[in-house]
């Protein structure tokens, strides 16, 4: 799995992107079809004071996902983005493994 991170320059802590690893390779190894993640932390002005972004990208069985979420902070942002993601990956192994809802099969005359 290759993983990118973007972080704003002396912005995002040490710590946070290496949790963000943790959780992305724990999340891989439930889902090893997880081929790529790109995560981006940026910055935009809100109305009362500056919103943190926390964008993920997700490559996996030809699939991509992506997540958009903002807080007041990057941890925070960051929590809330990887909540939606574990959600929607739990989703796509739900669907994955789920029989088809319908059988067709073709008959030669």
């Amino acid at each position: 799995m290759n993983i990118e991170i973007n972080t704003p320059p002396h912005v995002v802590k040490q710590w946070v992107t290496d949790y963000l690893k943790d959780k992305l390779l724990d999340l891989h190894h439930k889902y090893e079809s997880i081929s790529a993640v790109q995560v981006s932390f940026k910055e935009r002005q809100g109305i009362e004071q500056m919103q943190k972004i926390c964008e993920i990208e997700l490559q996996a069985s030809g699939d991509s996902l992506f997540i958009y979420k903002e807080a007041d902070s990057y941890e925070q942002a960051l929590r809330y983005a990887f909540d939606e993601l574990s959600a929607r990956i739990n989703e796509w192994i739900r669907v994955k493994n789920d029989p088809p809802d319908e059988s067709i099969s073709t008959v030669n005359v």
